[in-house]
């Protein structure tokens, strides 16, 4: 079973993270994944930006949300290297308190996902923003080929959904601006092809 951060553990994380920032006119987060069709919190405004030095995996073990303990499922991550587009969405200064406590809470639950403050590149500026990137020498990180990835997103199912909805979610809220996912698109074509041979 994989240990989880305590509550104690979260907020000492979180208060260490946004103490490094002056926030007083708000707070942006970048959203690779669910957090870019599925935010879960209010803001400010949305843009699209580009985070270089990380692309987006699915390179973590889900116990819970895509997953079982008897048969994890895979989430995604942001792994060194590359690039990756995404969301910035800005939160307004009186809701960070209470936006990152579920951030937290959403984020944090055993400590691979890492916050971190990064430049992201938008059309017109660059914005300092948080973002959770995975720690690769965490138990639950995942470093599977796309061949490998495959059975465990086509078949695995959590408290959130399957695994293919989350793959196939990502994929179609990057295409709506415009955005190709080279290894998304490859995991999506290995996903197909075992569902093909298995008939479902």
């Amino acid at each position: 079973m994989i240990q989880m951060l305590s509550p104690e553990e979260r907020e000492k994380s979180r208060a260490d993270t946004l103490v490094k920032k002056d926030l007083s006119d708000g707070l942006w987060v970048f959203g690779y994944g669910s957090l870019m069709w599925n935010p879960g919190f209010p803001y400010l405004e949305m843009q699209t930006g580009i985070l270089e030095g990380y692309h987006r995996d699915f390179c973590i073990w889900a116990e819970f949300s895509r997953g079982t303990p008897e048969k994890p499922g895979l989430s995604l991550g942001l792994k060194p290297g590359g690039s990756s587009t995404g969301y910035l969405f800005k939160i307004s200064p009186e809701l960070i308190e209470k936006t990152t406590i579920e951030l937290w809470e959403r984020e944090q639950k055993t400590g691979i996902l890492m916050p971190v403050w990064a430049t992201v590149k938008t059309q017109s500026s660059e914005i300092e923003a948080l973002v959770f990137v995975v720690d690769t020498s965490h138990e639950k990180f995942a470093d599977l080929t796309p061949e490998e990835a495959a059975p465990h997103i086509l078949e695995a199912k959590g408290s959130a959904g399957t695994c293919f909805d989350y793959l196939d979610s990502t994929i179609k809220k990057l295409n709506d601006i415009g955005v190709t996912d080279d290894k998304l698109n490859l995991i999506m074509d290995q996903v197909l092809k075992l569902k093909a041979q298995k008939g479902s």
